[in-house]
């Protein structure tokens, strides 16, 4: 089964995020929930596409599969770049359902996490593909 992809680039879902102030207060309150639950150290964001939750968590290391400027680096979610226990916290939006292998995400989620870190995501899953 092929990695699904996203129905924009991280260019044009920012463009789209820059012209809805709707989506970025809907999208800011889940950021803010979000942050309220992370544990005190260093936040890694898979899936940053457009790079809004960086925003609100400037110090976070944001990536994707795709590159955009503002990611810190471009890597799949199912082998993830990073040794062993690196992060405090990872954070996931709407990202899940475009992962081929979930689980195997979820297991390098695991690996990149301290001892009692925090795997934190918003997961709708409302798209047509």
């Amino acid at each position: 089964m092929p990695l699904k992809r996203p129905l924009c680039t991280p260019s044009q879902c920012r463009e789209i995020w820059d012209r809805k102030p709707a989506l970025r207060a809907v999208y800011s309150d889940i950021y803010r929930h979000l942050l309220e639950k992370t544990r005190p150290g260093l936040v890694l964001e898979v899936g940053g596409g457009s790079g809004n939750f960086k925003g609100h968590a400037p110090s976070s290391i944001s990536t994707d599969i795709a590159f955009a400027p503002w990611l810190d680096a471009v890597c799949d979610a199912q082998r993830l770049p990073f040794a062993d226990g690196s992060f405090a916290n990872v954070v996931m939006v709407d990202v899940l359902h475009h992962i081929e292998s979930p689980l195997t995400a979820l297991r390098e989620i695991t690996r990149v996490l301290i001892p009692g870190g925090r795997f934190i995501m918003c997961e709708p899953g409302i798209t047509d593909h």
